[in-house]
């Protein structure tokens, strides 16, 4: 299974992660704010710092830093900015790292399942108390994204490039 969770945790001494185990804080996607690089926590997302106790993780411009990062958060979380086409989003879900999203702002929005849709900060901080409280929702949600990746993004693409493949081959 080589998704980016199963590499960094094969490989935790090249990663220098320390706590590979506890998830923890919220990942913000750094289309959140037009800042970059990425230096100071957005006003609507300290709320999220001071209310729930959580650290807050702005993106990295150096990728391996940026990939550590994504895998040690709990959340990662995009309610603002531009419109992405979702390809980070492919990221996060391999690194085993539960998406709240405003699905109005990904082109990709199968990826993202109906309970992890949040279109303001305190729906955000809703979902992340529910979370929270609720670790068996949290691991079931999870799943369910590691699902998604794997069957629409993994495993269909692949058998259609193969039967394809055949069809050239084979089937002239």
């Amino acid at each position: 299974d080589y998704t980016i969770e199963n590499l960094i945790k094969n490989n935790q001494d090249d990663f220098k992660i320390t706590n590979n185990d506890k998830k923890e804080g919220v990942y913000l996607e750094i289309n959140n704010t037009s800042e970059r690089p990425f230096i100071t926590v957005p006003e609507p997302f300290q709320r999220i710092h001071t209310e729930l106790h959580m650290p807050i993780i702005l993106h990295s411009q150096n990728i391996i830093e940026n990939i550590k990062r994504i895998y040690s958060a709990k959340y990662f979380v995009k309610l603002f900015g531009r419109v992405i086409r979702g390809n980070g989003i492919l990221e996060v879900i391999s690194a085993g790292t539960l998406i709240l999203i405003n699905k109005n702002l990904i082109m990709y929005k199968d990826l993202i399942h109906d309970d992890c849709h949040v279109e303001t900060i305190d729906e955000l901080m809703k979902k992340i108390v529910y979370f929270e409280n609720n670790p068996n929702a949290y691991n079931s949600i999870i799943k369910k994204q590691k699902d998604i990746l794997s069957t629409y993004y993994a495993r269909i693409p692949a058998n259609e490039l193969t039967k394809k493949y055949y069809e050239k081959c084979y089937y002239k």
